[in-house]
Protein backbone atom coordinates (compact mmCIF):
# COMPACT_ATOMS: atom_id res chain seq x y z
CA UNK A 1 0.00 0.00 0.00
CA UNK A 2 1.08 3.62 -0.27
CA UNK A 3 0.19 6.52 1.01
CA UNK A 4 -2.52 8.19 0.37
CA UNK A 5 -3.39 11.55 2.26
CA UNK A 6 -4.57 12.84 5.78
CA UNK A 7 -7.91 12.86 6.40
CA UNK A 8 -6.80 16.30 8.13
CA UNK A 9 -4.95 17.92 5.45
CA UNK A 10 -1.06 18.32 5.57
CA UNK A 11 1.91 16.61 6.10
CA UNK A 12 2.56 12.87 7.34
CA UNK A 13 4.93 12.08 10.46
CA UNK A 14 7.42 9.40 9.78
CA UNK A 15 8.90 7.47 12.31
CA UNK A 16 11.57 4.72 12.72
CA UNK A 17 10.86 1.42 14.53
CA UNK A 18 12.96 -1.50 14.95
CA UNK A 19 11.82 -4.60 13.90
CA UNK A 20 10.47 -7.92 15.49
CA UNK A 21 10.97 -9.83 11.95
CA UNK A 22 12.61 -9.15 8.53
CA UNK A 23 10.09 -6.97 6.40
CA UNK A 24 10.92 -7.58 2.91
CA UNK A 25 7.74 -5.99 1.77
CA UNK A 26 7.25 -2.01 1.70
CA UNK A 27 3.85 -0.49 2.38
CA UNK A 28 2.55 -3.34 5.10
CA UNK A 29 0.39 -2.63 8.44
CA UNK A 30 2.79 -2.88 11.44
CA UNK A 31 1.32 -3.05 14.80
CA UNK A 32 2.56 -2.87 18.17
CA UNK A 33 4.20 -5.61 19.74
CA UNK A 34 3.71 -6.66 23.00
CA UNK A 35 5.71 -8.33 25.78
CA UNK A 36 8.46 -10.23 24.48
CA UNK A 37 8.27 -9.20 20.94
CA UNK A 38 11.40 -7.50 19.38
CA UNK A 39 9.71 -4.49 17.82
CA UNK A 40 7.09 -3.70 15.25
CA UNK A 41 5.24 -6.47 13.66
CA UNK A 42 3.69 -7.31 11.15
CA UNK A 43 -0.10 -7.13 10.52
CA UNK A 44 -2.02 -10.05 8.66
CA UNK A 45 -4.24 -10.85 5.68
CA UNK A 46 -7.72 -10.10 8.18
CA UNK A 47 -5.87 -7.97 11.32
CA UNK A 48 -3.94 -5.11 12.44
CA UNK A 49 -4.70 -4.59 16.15
CA UNK A 50 -3.00 -1.91 17.70
CA UNK A 51 -1.60 -0.71 13.97
CA UNK A 52 1.36 1.69 14.56
CA UNK A 53 1.36 2.50 10.59
CA UNK A 54 2.30 1.27 7.49
CA UNK A 55 5.87 0.80 6.32
CA UNK A 56 7.38 3.07 3.82
CA UNK A 57 10.58 0.78 3.69
CA UNK A 58 12.04 -2.85 4.43
CA UNK A 59 14.10 -4.00 7.17
CA UNK A 60 16.27 -7.55 7.84
CA UNK A 61 15.73 -8.85 11.28
CA UNK A 62 19.56 -9.88 12.61
CA UNK A 63 19.65 -11.14 16.43
CA UNK A 64 23.60 -11.35 16.66
CA UNK A 65 26.21 -9.28 16.84
CA UNK A 66 28.38 -8.50 14.28
CA UNK A 67 31.37 -9.94 13.52
CA UNK A 68 33.12 -6.31 14.26
CA UNK A 69 31.75 -6.12 17.46
CA UNK A 70 31.58 -2.73 16.93
CA UNK A 71 28.53 -1.60 14.32
CA UNK A 72 24.93 -1.83 15.81
CA UNK A 73 22.81 -4.45 14.04
CA UNK A 74 19.26 -3.34 14.93
CA UNK A 75 17.06 -3.12 12.24
CA UNK A 76 14.80 0.11 11.43
CA UNK A 77 11.65 0.55 9.45
CA UNK A 78 10.60 3.92 8.61
CA UNK A 79 6.66 4.03 9.58
CA UNK A 80 4.31 6.99 9.02
CA UNK A 81 2.24 6.57 11.76
CA UNK A 82 -0.69 9.19 11.53
CA UNK A 83 -4.17 7.38 12.95
CA UNK A 84 -6.08 9.31 10.19
CA UNK A 85 -3.42 8.64 7.19
CA UNK A 86 -5.48 7.05 4.42
CA UNK A 87 -3.57 4.15 2.30
CA UNK A 88 -3.98 3.51 -0.98
CA UNK A 89 -4.27 0.02 -2.02
CA UNK A 90 -4.67 -2.11 -5.38
CA UNK A 91 -7.19 -3.76 -6.00
CA UNK A 92 -6.30 -7.29 -6.53
CA UNK A 93 -8.68 -10.93 -7.83
CA UNK A 94 -7.16 -13.28 -4.99
CA UNK A 95 -4.31 -13.51 -2.10
CA UNK A 96 -1.86 -13.58 -4.61
CA UNK A 97 -0.43 -9.46 -5.57
CA UNK A 98 -1.61 -8.53 -9.24
CA UNK A 99 -3.89 -11.11 -9.77
CA UNK A 100 -6.56 -9.92 -12.12
CA UNK A 101 -10.10 -9.43 -10.97
CA UNK A 102 -12.33 -12.56 -12.17
CA UNK A 103 -15.20 -10.54 -14.97
CA UNK A 104 -17.63 -12.57 -15.76
CA UNK A 105 -20.26 -12.19 -18.75
CA UNK A 106 -24.12 -11.65 -18.96
CA UNK A 107 -26.20 -14.66 -20.42
CA UNK A 108 -29.63 -13.26 -19.58
CA UNK A 109 -30.11 -9.58 -20.43
CA UNK A 110 -32.40 -7.43 -18.18
CA UNK A 111 -34.43 -4.34 -20.04
CA UNK A 112 -34.86 -2.83 -16.71
CA UNK A 113 -31.36 -2.58 -15.33
CA UNK A 114 -31.77 -3.66 -11.74
CA UNK A 115 -30.02 -6.99 -12.57
CA UNK A 116 -27.47 -8.85 -13.69
CA UNK A 117 -27.69 -12.28 -14.77
CA UNK A 118 -24.47 -15.01 -15.48
CA UNK A 119 -24.28 -18.65 -15.26
CA UNK A 120 -21.81 -20.64 -15.50
CA UNK A 121 -18.96 -20.59 -13.35
CA UNK A 122 -19.79 -17.33 -11.64
CA UNK A 123 -21.68 -17.80 -8.12
CA UNK A 124 -22.65 -14.42 -6.46
CA UNK A 125 -23.45 -16.19 -2.90
CA UNK A 126 -19.91 -18.22 -2.64
CA UNK A 127 -18.22 -16.33 -1.43
CA UNK A 128 -21.03 -13.87 -0.66
CA UNK A 129 -21.20 -10.45 -2.54
CA UNK A 130 -24.23 -9.18 -1.43
CA UNK A 131 -23.66 -5.52 -0.21
CA UNK A 132 -20.74 -5.32 -2.01
CA UNK A 133 -20.43 -3.40 -6.09
CA UNK A 134 -21.11 -4.77 -9.12
CA UNK A 135 -19.47 -2.68 -11.69
CA UNK A 136 -19.40 -2.90 -15.52
CA UNK A 137 -16.11 -3.91 -17.22
CA UNK A 138 -17.41 -3.62 -20.62
CA UNK A 139 -20.84 -3.07 -22.78
CA UNK A 140 -23.34 -0.78 -22.28
CA UNK A 141 -23.00 -0.11 -19.03
CA UNK A 142 -19.40 -0.11 -18.75
CA UNK A 143 -17.82 2.63 -16.29
CA UNK A 144 -20.98 2.34 -13.98
CA UNK A 145 -21.69 1.19 -10.29
CA UNK A 146 -24.20 0.16 -8.37
CA UNK A 147 -24.36 -1.27 -4.87
CA UNK A 148 -25.75 -4.24 -4.69
CA UNK A 149 -28.68 -5.53 -2.43
CA UNK A 150 -29.30 -9.10 -2.99
CA UNK A 151 -27.83 -12.35 -4.84
CA UNK A 152 -28.78 -15.71 -5.95
CA UNK A 153 -25.98 -18.13 -7.41
CA UNK A 154 -26.41 -16.57 -11.08
CA UNK A 155 -28.34 -12.94 -10.49
CA UNK A 156 -26.99 -9.70 -8.55
CA UNK A 157 -29.53 -7.46 -8.05
CA UNK A 158 -29.30 -3.67 -7.65
CA UNK A 159 -32.34 -1.16 -6.53
CA UNK A 160 -30.34 1.63 -8.33
CA UNK A 161 -31.16 1.07 -11.69
CA UNK A 162 -28.45 1.02 -14.24
CA UNK A 163 -29.08 3.74 -16.66
CA UNK A 164 -28.87 1.49 -19.48
CA UNK A 165 -30.05 -2.17 -20.30
CA UNK A 166 -27.67 -4.83 -19.54
CA UNK A 167 -26.97 -7.24 -23.11
CA UNK A 168 -25.66 -11.05 -23.13
CA UNK A 169 -22.10 -10.73 -23.50
CA UNK A 170 -21.83 -7.29 -21.25
CA UNK A 171 -19.05 -8.28 -18.85
CA UNK A 172 -19.08 -6.86 -15.27
CA UNK A 173 -16.29 -7.35 -12.35
CA UNK A 174 -18.01 -7.26 -8.47
CA UNK A 175 -15.77 -6.30 -5.19
CA UNK A 176 -16.41 -7.25 -1.82
CA UNK A 177 -16.90 -4.01 -0.01
CA UNK A 178 -18.90 -0.46 -0.79
CA UNK A 179 -18.10 2.94 -0.09
CA UNK A 180 -17.63 6.80 -1.81
CA UNK A 181 -19.18 6.86 -4.60
CA UNK A 182 -21.24 3.85 -4.97
CA UNK A 183 -22.73 4.57 -0.89
CA UNK A 184 -21.56 3.36 1.95
CA UNK A 185 -21.30 -0.09 3.59
CA UNK A 186 -19.41 -1.29 7.06
CA UNK A 187 -17.01 -3.71 5.15
CA UNK A 188 -13.25 -4.66 5.72
CA UNK A 189 -10.48 -5.66 3.33
CA UNK A 190 -9.05 -8.68 3.28
CA UNK A 191 -4.94 -7.78 2.43
CA UNK A 192 -3.22 -10.35 -0.16
CA UNK A 193 -0.75 -12.83 1.37
CA UNK A 194 2.29 -10.36 1.51
CA UNK A 195 -0.04 -7.48 2.75
CA UNK A 196 0.51 -4.75 0.41
CA UNK A 197 -2.59 -5.47 -1.96
CA UNK A 198 -6.38 -5.88 -1.16
CA UNK A 199 -8.39 -9.05 -1.93
CA UNK A 200 -11.55 -8.21 -3.35
CA UNK A 201 -12.52 -11.88 -3.72
CA UNK A 202 -13.38 -13.15 -0.20
CA UNK A 203 -16.64 -12.70 1.23
CA UNK A 204 -18.00 -8.93 2.28
CA UNK A 205 -18.64 -9.76 6.37
CA UNK A 206 -15.14 -11.98 6.64
CA UNK A 207 -12.61 -9.35 6.69
CA UNK A 208 -10.37 -7.08 8.16
CA UNK A 209 -12.14 -5.34 10.97
CA UNK A 210 -8.90 -2.94 11.34
CA UNK A 211 -9.55 -0.69 8.67
CA UNK A 212 -12.15 1.22 7.01
CA UNK A 213 -12.60 1.93 3.32
CA UNK A 214 -12.70 5.65 2.17
CA UNK A 215 -13.41 5.68 -1.46
CA UNK A 216 -12.80 3.64 -4.03
CA UNK A 217 -11.60 3.83 -8.09
CA UNK A 218 -12.88 1.12 -10.35
CA UNK A 219 -11.74 1.45 -13.68
CA UNK A 220 -13.81 -0.13 -16.93
CA UNK A 221 -11.41 -2.09 -19.76
CA UNK A 222 -11.04 0.96 -21.53
CA UNK A 223 -8.25 1.69 -18.30
CA UNK A 224 -7.46 -2.20 -17.62
CA UNK A 225 -9.43 -2.28 -14.77
CA UNK A 226 -9.18 -5.72 -13.51
CA UNK A 227 -5.52 -4.80 -13.39
CA UNK A 228 -5.61 -1.05 -12.15
CA UNK A 229 -8.39 -0.28 -9.56
CA UNK A 230 -7.76 0.64 -6.31
CA UNK A 231 -9.15 1.47 -2.88
CA UNK A 232 -7.81 3.89 -0.27
CA UNK A 233 -8.80 2.94 3.48
CA UNK A 234 -7.61 4.02 6.90
CA UNK A 235 -7.16 2.51 10.18
CA UNK A 236 -9.73 1.87 12.67
CA UNK A 237 -8.01 0.36 15.50
CA UNK A 238 -4.43 2.36 15.55
CA UNK A 239 -2.72 3.33 18.90
CA UNK A 240 -2.43 6.98 18.24
CA UNK A 241 -5.95 6.98 17.99
CA UNK A 242 -6.63 8.33 21.26
CA UNK A 243 -3.58 10.32 21.12
CA UNK A 244 -2.42 13.90 19.86
CA UNK A 245 -0.66 12.70 16.60
CA UNK A 246 -2.85 14.32 13.32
Amino acid sequence: MEFGYLLSGGAPIKKQFQVNATLATPGIPVCAGGANNKGVIAGTTVAAVSMVGCTLDTATYQAAQNADNATDQAALVSVIINPNAVWKGKLCGGATDNTNIPTFAVTTASTSGLSVTATGATDFTSPQMDEGVIFGYTGANAGIGRKITSTAATVATVITAFPRDTVVGDTFFVVNFCCSPFGYESHYPQLTTLLDQIDVTSATDTNNVNFNFVEVQLRDASASGISNSFAWMVSNGHVFSGGLVV
